[in-house]
Parts: C-alpha cells; structure tokens; sequence
C-alpha cells in the first residue's frame, strides 16, 4: 500500500511533477500537493490506481528505451556503411 509519505518519493523517481501525477490520478493539482504532504489522507482506491499508472508508465519507458536502442543501432550501421543503405 502506498502512504502519503511515499508519494513524493514515487513522483521524483519516475520524475514527474505534482501537475502529471495528479493528472495520472484524475485529480486536482491542489488535491495531489495535498495527499503528497499528509494533509489529506490518500485513498486506498487511489494508490491502487497509482500502482496500476505506474506499471503502465514502466512499460512505455521500457519501449521507449527499446525503440531507441534500435534507432541507435541502425544509425550505427548506418555509418559503417557509409550512409548506404
């Protein structure tokens, strides 16, 4: 289970802002600062959607990574072979 404390731990890592993590969680920006500095209690249906969110934003990050890995390779190639293809 996710706690308000850990909130702000989780944005800085997958290094988003307040504004895209209350975004994520359909909320508003002044509701997320709120679960993120305890002042309102984060909701067991949230975190779960967070947790979901979070999965999700792995995997686009994981494809993207891939997709440019593969661009740099075939770039590579690329100029081994002096620009022809």
């Amino acid at each position: 289970m996710i706690l308000s404390s850990d909130l702000k731990n989780i944005r800085i890592h997958k290094r988003l802002s307040q504004r895209q993590m209350a975004d994520l969680l359909h909320v508003t920006w002044r509701q997320y600062q709120n679960y993120e500095s305890g002042s309102s209690k984060f909701p067991l249906s949230l975190a779960e959607l967070l947790e979901f969110k979070l999965v999700e934003l792995d995997k686009i990050n994981l494809e993207r990574e891939e997709a440019l890995e593969n661009q740099k390779r075939a770039d590579e190639a690329l100029l081994q072979n002096g620009g022809r293809v």
